[in-house]
């Protein structure tokens, strides 16, 4: 899994290539917890769109990381999930705990309010 952030609007766009499965979530988890110092920051948006698979591990990593992000007022989306990630997502009800937008610009426009 690779990792990579930019910032637009004060929402921080992660953007992950790869796979959410339980080897990687240790960097995950890190990564994110890097980005909760960033001034300023309104939002944390994970950008799904090249993750060509997540486990129920990952999913719960992830849900694990929103409660942990929001407790500190910064809010969490997931945005652009395709294929396997996007159907595993909606047999999880993923979306009903954790926005998800079908585009990056639909996030940032709602998440940067």
């Amino acid at each position: 899994m690779d990792l990579s952030h930019r910032i637009s609007q004060n929402v921080c766009i992660v953007d992950i290539k790869g796979d959410i499965v339980g080897l990687e979530l240790p960097a995950l988890q890190y990564y994110i917890n890097t980005l909760l110092d960033i001034a300023n920051l309104k939002a944390i948006l994970l950008n799904m769109v090249d993750v060509s698979l997540i486990d129920g591990a990952g999913i719960t990593n992830i849900i694990i990381a929103y409660s942990d992000i929001t407790r500190r007022q910064i809010n969490f989306a997931v945005c652009q999930p395709s294929g396997y990630t996007k159907l595993m997502l909606e047999i999880t009800s993923f979306r009903e705990i954790i926005p998800v937008y079908e585009t990056e610009q639909e996030a940032i426009q709602h998440l940067s309010c």
